[in-house]
């Protein structure tokens, strides 16, 4: 069970915030309240059951009395996450960790899971108007036995999979005994994908650059991730339709860690002629550049425009604060809970959802990294 203290920590302010939130009462920021909501429903989510009673739920569809009244909800990450910790000399970025029930519930990891904390509490949100309950687990091998066999024997309604791409999805998917729908993970499966507009929302990135008068522009990313592949060439293509040239020194592939991507980063900005801009496959990536951008003494954005993708918490308190993308994120939750929900009532339709691809619109966000293009001799 969770306190008050928990949540308060978890949300990065006040016992008192925390109970106004939850009373009802006024005093307490809109973005606040918000953020309190959403640290409430990640502990409910990662707080253990009881166990189960199997018996008819309200809702459920003709011949399905033996379901139980739970979905599981899988994050799956097989590599560690930074923490991004906020400090009063801004944020700083600490040594990378697995991903378990314990580091998702700590304040350290708060800004670094913003992302799946949002799909989960769109998830929540949407489960709990059912009068269903949702089984949190974290995982770092799909293929573990033990996993499998707890999910086919578990009578639950079905998979909600979010995190990592990985080459075994497909045999999860396959072994796990259940119906799956995959959170903005794009997997050669043949099951429902709740993701995201990629290209819409490059596209809107160029366009902002382009209308600052930016025409050298980088791009920081990796090629391993399909959603961070989708962004390079989405990235490509804008920059190939205005008649933009593409410098190959001005853009880095990198799969390791931020602290490592800074330093990479540092090197292809003390070149003579750095871009004017750079557009990064994730709010991640933009914090290691705009931190490698400050180590080399280039100023942000007089000297170098810099845009994420995702608008994780982080990036708004990045300084200084970073123009990205929005992504939709407890609204893709809420959808991906919706389809399963709705494939569990209707299991003939799981044929037509199998080859469906749910691509959520992003929009815009404007903030103080991004300014006009600096002269270039």
């Amino acid at each position: 069970m969770y306190t008050l203290h928990d949540i308060a920590e978890l949300a990065g302010c006040s016992q008192a915030s925390v109970s106004r939130v939850m009373n009802g009462t006024a005093g307490v920021a809109p973005a606040l309240a918000d953020r309190i909501r959403r640290a409430i429903a990640a502990l409910e989510a990662a707080t253990p059951q009881p166990a189960e009673e199997h018996h008819p739920q309200r809702g459920r569809p003709r011949g399905s009395l033996s379901l139980s009244n739970t979905l599981d909800v899988i994050l799956f990450r097989n590599e560690e996450l930074e923490p991004i910790i906020e400090t009063s000399r801004g944020l700083i970025i600490s040594e990378g960790e697995m991903v378990g029930e314990e580091s998702f519930r700590s304040p350290r990891m708060r800004l670094s899971m913003d992302f799946y904390r949002n799909i989960l509490y769109g998830i929540s949100s949407e489960i709990s108007k059912t009068g269903l309950q949702m089984k949190l687990s974290f995982c770092r091998d799909l293929t573990e036995e033990r996993l499998l066999a707890r999910l086919r024997k578990s009578r639950h309604r079905g998979v909600l999979l979010l995190g990592s791409p990985d080459d075994t999805e497909t045999d999860f998917i396959r072994d796990c005994g259940l119906p799956v729908v995959l959170v903005d993970i794009l997997a050669p499966a043949n099951v429902p994908v709740v993701t995201i507009d990629n290209i819409g929302g490059f596209a809107s990135l160029i366009d902002h650059l382009q209308e600052l008068g930016h025409k050298h522009i980088g791009f920081s990313g990796n090629d391993e991730n399909p959603s961070f592949r989708i962004r390079h060439i989405a990235f490509r293509g804008e920059m190939s339709r205005r008649g933009l040239r593409i410098d190959q020194e001005h853009s880095l592939l990198f799969s390791g860690s931020m602290a490592a991507l800074a330093k990479e980063w540092e090197k292809v900005l003390k070149r003579p002629h750095p871009p004017t801009a750079i557009v990064c496959a994730n709010d991640n990536h933009a914090i290691a550049v705009v931190m490698a951008a400050q180590k080399v003494g280039l100023r942000i954005p007089e000297d170098i425009s810099v845009t994420g993708f995702d608008n994780i918490e982080a990036a708004e308190r990045l300084q200084p604060a970073l123009t990205t993308v929005r992504v939709p994120t407890a609204e893709m939750g809420a959808c991906a809970a919706n389809l399963l929900l709705n494939l569990t009532q209707t299991p003939s339709d799981a044929q037509l959802w199998s080859q469906c691809e749910i691509r959520f619109r992003t929009s815009l966000i404007v903030r103080a990294s991004t300014g006009p293009a600096r002269a270039i001799d």
